[in-house]
């Protein structure tokens, strides 16, 4: 028969073997669980980052459209006002900066070099019916060069500045396009000293094309990034901030 040590023994054992099967299932179930929430994660990482890609997508749809309407209208009245030539030139324009927009995607990061060429190209075009009222000023800093930025992000801003500066005024309107570095912040700025009629100011910056920038500056930095406009009594401000990020090509070629 067994005695008292030998039972408590055994009870002891009982114990330890229960408690350490259900520690063993705890764990298990834990384990069960995280793998279950790592791969709900990454299902919803999946869906947020196609959410993003439609809603860019579905922004260029939208600005794409709206910048050929106001450049084709622009194109008629100034085949009507001033004849055949200017026409077919801001028409051969037209080509280059479509050529130019539709050549990268809209929610890729292009250098600023090659978003400065673009917004230049559309540039041209406008020139070709302001002529000497529209003059156009570049303040960017050197080094930012290969600074990268969303693709088109300086086109609408510049399109507001002509159609409510250049356009509303008889005289030379200066349009300036400026990048400057703040530690690990780029800001990009575009403002115009346009002058409208006496005692009223140009209704700016609640158009389609600005409201396009800050929805896709949200969309692809989230509160990083932010637009700030700024109406004055001679002009406008429109300003991007977002994270400063260099192009890899550029160390490359710093090493």
């Amino acid at each position: 028969m067994p005695n008292k040590g030998d039972l408590l023994m055994a009870r002891f054992n009982w114990v330890y073997c229960n408690l350490l099967f259900s520690l063993q299932t705890v764990a298990l179930a834990l384990l069960a669980s995280s793998k279950t929430l790592l791969t709900r994660e990454k299902q919803l990482a999946i869906e947020r980052a196609a959410l993003q890609q439609a809603r860019l997508t579905a922004l260029r749809y939208q600005l794409n459209p709206h910048f050929l309407f106001n450049t084709l209208n622009t194109i008629s009245s100034l085949a009507a006002d001033s004849g055949a030539h200017e026409a077919e030139e801001m028409i051969a324009g037209l080509a280059d900066f479509m050529r130019a927009s539709l050549s990268s995607s809209m929610d890729a990061s292009i250098t600023l070099a090659a978003e400065l060429e673009t917004t230049q190209a559309y540039l041209a075009i406008e020139s070709v019916r302001f002529g000497e009222r529209l003059v156009v000023e570049y303040l960017c800093e050197p080094d930012l060069s290969d600074a990268l930025v969303p693709s088109l992000i300086l086109q609408p801003l510049v399109e507001n500045a002509v159609k409510y500066g250049v356009a509303r005024s008889k005289e030379a309107v200066h349009v300036r396009i400026a990048a400057r570095a703040n530690q690990k912040e780029l800001i990009l700025t575009v403002e115009d000293d346009g002058c409208c009629a006496p005692g009223k100011l140009a209704k700016a910056g609640t158009g389609v094309g600005l409201k396009n920038v800050a929805e896709r500056l949200d969309a692809l930095h989230g509160k990083e990034a932010i637009m700030r406009t700024e109406q004055r009594t001679r002009g406008f401000l429109a300003e991007l901030r977002m994270p400063l990020n260099i192009s890899l090509s550029y160390n490359v070629k710093r090493r």
